[in-house]
C-alpha cells in the first residue's frame, strides 16, 4: 500500500525517474550543484524559488530570499585550492560557510531526499551545464551515529571520501560519476560532495540528503500550532517578543512599534522563525485511499497537463498531480491532469507529465 510520505520525497520520485532514462535536466546556467543525489538547494530551485511547494523551502527562502535559491550554482569559495576544512566551519557546510546560504545548513528532517540503493554501483549526476576545466570530485557520507537534530560537522563525516573522481566525463551537460556506495548503510544519511576545479582554486559544495534501502517512514509535513499572539500594529513590542504574522512566527530584534514583520530591507526588527498553522497540529500522514476508478468530472476544461491552469505544462503540474494522488491535495483539474487518458488521476501521469517538461516525450497520448 502507497503511504502518504512528504511532498518532497514524491518530487523527488518524480525527478528520479526522469533521471533513470540518463538524461540531465538542462537547468544550470553556470556552475553546478549535485543533480543526482539532488541537493538541498537545487531542490528548492526545481519548486520553484517564488512559488515553493515543502515547508523546508518555505522557511528557507523565508530565511535566506529567493536569491539564494536563484543562485543555486553558486555555493563556492572562489580560493579554496582544496582548503575546504580550513575554509568551512562546522556547521556550515552545506553552505560552505556563506552566510547567503546558511538556510541550507539548518537541520530538519523534510528536506527533498534520494532514495538510494543499500549498495553496489550507482550513478552520481552533478549538473555543471557551463564547465570548469573538470577537476575533481569527493563524495562523502555521514557516519551511522549523526545526529540529524544538529548542523551537519566535518566529525560528521566518515573520512576519508568513500569516493573520489578525477575529471569524469560531461555528457549532456552534467558530469556522470559511476562510483561504489558504501558498504552497511541504512536508512537516513547526508551525502556530503566537493567539486575542486583544476583550472582555478574555486570550489563548489552541496549537501544531498539520502535514504539508503527501504523506503522511510512518513514525517509530518505540516507546520507546528501557531502559539504566539498575533502581531498588532499599535503593540510597543521589546527586544526577542515573539509574534504571529500570516501563519508564520517572528521574533522582534528591537524595540519597534507599527512595522509589519517581514525580512525586506536591512534595517526591519522583525526575525523570521517559521511556519505555523492556525488551524493547530495536523494528523500524521496515513495510508492513501485508492482513486475511484470511475471518470472523474474536470473543473475547468483545460489543456492536457496543464493542470494549474498557468497556460504552460512543467514540474509544478506534475508534482500537483502526486500529491492529489496521495491525498495531499483534493482539488485538480482531473481532465487536464488525465494525460494518459485512462480516466484516472494516478502517479503515471505524474511522471508522463515530467517527461513531456524534460524533452523526453513530444506529446500526451490524448
Amino acid at each position: 500500500m502507497l503511504k502518504k510520505i512528504v511532498v518532497s520525497f514524491f518530487a523527488m520520485c518524480v525527478v528520479s525517474v526522469i533521471i533513470s532514462f540518463s538524461f540531465p535536466v538542462k537547468i544550470a546556467v553556470a556552475h553546478g550543484s549535485m543533480q543526482v543525489p539532488l541537493s538541498r538547494i537545487l531542490a528548492c530551485y526545481l519548486e520553484n524559488p517564488e512559488t515553493p511547494d515543502t515547508l523546508a523551502c518555505r522557511d528557507a527562502i523565508n530565511e535566506g530570499g529567493a536569491q539564494a535559491v536563484y543562485d543555486w550554482n553558486e555555493v563556492n569559495i572562489r580560493d579554496a585550492g582544496g582548503n575546504h576544512q580550513a575554509l568551512i566551519p562546522d556547521g556550515m557546510l552545506c553552505s560552505a560557510g556563506r552566510e547567503k546560504y546558511s538556510a541550507f545548513d539548518v537541520p530538519r528532517a523534510d528536506w527533498a531526499i534520494t532514495f538510494l540503493p543499500d549498495s553496489g554501483m550507482y550513478t552520481f549526476i552533478y549538473d555543471a551545464y557551463v564547465p570548469h576545466g573538470g577537476g575533481y570530485f569527493e563524495i562523502y557520507v555521514t557516519k551511522d551515529e549523526y545526529d540529524f537534530s544538529e548542523a551537519l560537522k566535518w566529525s560528521d563525516l566518515e573520512m576519508p571520501a568513500f569516493a573520489t573522481i578525477n575529471d569524469p566525463p560531461l555528457v549532456d551537460g552534467g558530469y556522470y560519476m559511476d562510483v561504489q556506495l558504501p558498504e552497511g548503510k541504512s536508512g537516513r544519511h547526508v551525502i556530503y560532495v566537493i567539486w575542486q576545479r583544476s583550472d582555478s582554486p574555486e570550489a563548489f559544495y552541496s549537501c544531498s540528503d539520502v535514504w539508503f534501502g527501504n523506503s522511510p517512514t512518513p514525517v509530518p509535513t505540516d507546520p507546528p500550532p501557531c502559539e504566539a499572539p498575533q502581531w498588532n500594529s499599535s503593540v510597543v513590542y521589546g527586544e526577542n517578543d515573539l509574534v504571529t504574522y500570516n501563519n508564520q512566527n517572528w521574533r522582534s530584534k528591537w524595540s519597534n512599534s507599527g512595522t509589519q514583520p517581514s525580512t525586506d530591507g536591512a534595517s526591519n526588527p522583525w526575525e523570521f522563525g517559521g511556519d505555523c498553522s492556525t488551524g493547530g497540529v495536523q494528523p500524521t500522514p496515513v495510508a492513501s485511499t485508492p482513486i475511484p476508478s470511475e471518470t472523474p468530472t474536470p473543473i475547468v476544461s483545460q489543456a492536457k497537463g496543464d493542470v494549474n491552469g498557468d497556460g504552460i505544462v512543467d514540474i509544478v503540474d506534475a508534482l500537483l498531480v502526486a500529491q492529489y494522488y496521495v491525498g495531499l491535495t483534493s482539488s485538480i483539474n482531473a481532465d487536464a491532469a488525465d494525460v494518459d487518458c485512462n480516466t484516472t488521476v494516478d502517479i503515471v501521469d505524474a511522471l508522463v507529465i515530467s517527461q513531456v517538461y524534460v524533452g523526453l516525450l513530444q506529446s500526451f497520448s490524448c
